[in-house]
């Protein structure tokens, strides 16, 4: 193993004494969190090992082809490997209890949150990714989720364009200190998986008719 010459390492604990211990550390210290199995045996080859950890995923597709069945067979199979597994779910349609028992999840390892408005589906996911209370967050769906001034407004009042865009990037920039994990201890490690669905625009004539939302 190489060792760091003087200056190198007075860098190192500069940075930590500015930045706070454990904040810099030598690459090859740093911890493997690895990947975790999705339940299908086909997209964890393609995956390399299954779902990265410490990272979210988004899953993108058309209506009914098996989103969110991808996203129980993922819970289920780490249920089965590790009794301790836990996972949220954000349901902003209403939760099947008896679908998602059919796709082999324990249920009373499962913690649903039934809500539509997408800063309180956002706040639960943060809170769940600070303490460490659960091994993987599922949001189902992305496109459902509404902004709470959105869903204040009657149908025939304007929009408010870009508001879900901006709690988008908003929540995405806050999550990655929530899900950060410790490279040099041993630290509960989080998978996040969103769900998302493809949408066709009106009047494309050359490129693709698809965009998602968000």
């Amino acid at each position: 193993m190489m060792t760091l010459d003087v200056r190198a390492q007075e860098l190192l604990a500069s940075i930590n004494k500015t930045l706070g211990p454990g904040t810099a550390f030598v690459g090859s210290k740093a911890a493997t969190y690895g990947r975790i199995p999705s339940g299908s045996l086909g997209l964890d080859v393609v995956l390399g090992g299954g779902w990265p950890l410490n990272q979210w995923c988004e899953i993108l597709g058309e209506e009914s082809v098996g989103k969110t069945a991808l996203t129980y067979a993922t819970i289920a199979a780490n249920q089965k490997v590790n009794k301790d597994f836990m996972a949220l779910f954000i349901a902003a349609e209403p939760f099947s209890r008896d679908w998602a028992q059919q796709c082999g999840v324990d249920t009373d390892r499962l913690i649903v949150a039934e809500t539509s408005i997408m800063e309180e589906a956002y706040e639960v996911v943060i809170e769940a990714a600070t303490k460490r209370s659960v091994d993987c967050v599922v949001v189902d769906s992305l496109g459902m989720l509404v902004p709470s001034e959105e869903d204040a407004k009657a149908m025939d009042e304007n929009s408010s364009l870009g508001i879900g865009a901006r709690l988008n990037a908003k929540f995405f920039r806050k999550i990655v200190k929530a899900t950060k994990r410790s490279q040099t201890d041993a630290d509960r490690p989080f998978l996040g998986l969103m769900i998302n669905q493809w949408y066709s625009k009106v009047g494309v004539i050359y490129g693709s008719p698809k965009e998602s939302t968000g």
